[in-house]
């Protein structure tokens, strides 16, 4: 009969980075005292206290969890158990003493972006007032939007023309309305404030940067003749 108390012999992150298995050194239980809080998994990037939530292996020597986060490419991480009297024991009911920041091998293959998300273009419809913005990948606007973060400037029809959004939020593609009839043959450039104000981001919080005269394709067909101040042309 064993007398000794069970050990953690590995702890190992799987390469889609929230799969967690571990080893131990006997067949270990779940007893009346266990938890899913028991445990929790501190990583260099994804942060400390990171839950697990028990999946399979009960009454065997593998137990597998999957994280509450996801740990990327590179992260050191460590495993913590509380120790609970009935929480992990072997069929003698010895318990599995606490563990104190055991090393994680981490064969995640995950990455962290980091990346800004990009303005790919910018397309004046043939209305003179829609406005098509594409990104090179899916972006949302977050609690610090505002319609006002985006103008236009128009070589006729003035500069700082607002926009009004339509469609699009979280997604590549975003539609907006210009308060300003844009004609045809107008040089058109597009600025946005940027800021680290969750104006505009992906979905890992990358927020969209400044942009300061970026070319608008104008197809528009609209004709006329524009006058009045800036910002506040009319066709006619």
């Amino acid at each position: 009969m064993p007398s000794s108390n069970p050990e953690l012999n590995s702890a190992v992150i799987s390469t889609n980075g929230t799969t967690l298995t571990l080893t131990f050194s006997a067949a270990v239980t779940q007893g009346a005292g266990y938890a899913d809080a028991d445990w929790d998994v501190d990583a260099s990037v994804a942060g400390d206290n990171v839950g697990v939530t028990y999946v399979s292996g009960d009454g065997t020597d593998t137990h597998v969890y999957t994280l509450s986060s996801t740990i990327n490419d590179g992260e050191v991480v460590n495993i913590d158990f509380n120790g609970d009297a009935n929480s992990e024991e072997d069929g003698s009911g010895n318990d599995l003493a606490a563990i104190v920041s055991d090393s994680v091998t981490n064969n995640s293959i995950q990455d962290v972006d980091v990346d800004h998300p990009l303005l790919s273009s910018a397309i004046l419809g043939i209305d003179g007032v829609t406005i098509t913005l594409i990104f090179d990948e899916l972006v949302t606007q977050g609690v610090g939007y505002a319609d006002s973060d985006w103008d236009i400037d128009a070589s006729l029809s003035g500069d700082d023309i607002g926009l009004t959004y339509v469609e699009g939020d979280g997604t590549k593609t975003h539609v907006y309305t210009a308060d300003n009839k844009i004609l045809a043959g107008e040089t058109v450039n597009i600025d946005f404030s940027g800021g680290a104000d969750s104006e505009e981001e992906d979905a890992t919080g990358n927020e969209l940067e400044a942009i300061s005269s970026q070319s608008v394709a104008n197809n528009s067909m609209q004709t006329g003749t524009q006058c009045g101040a800036s910002g506040s042309g009319n066709s006619r």
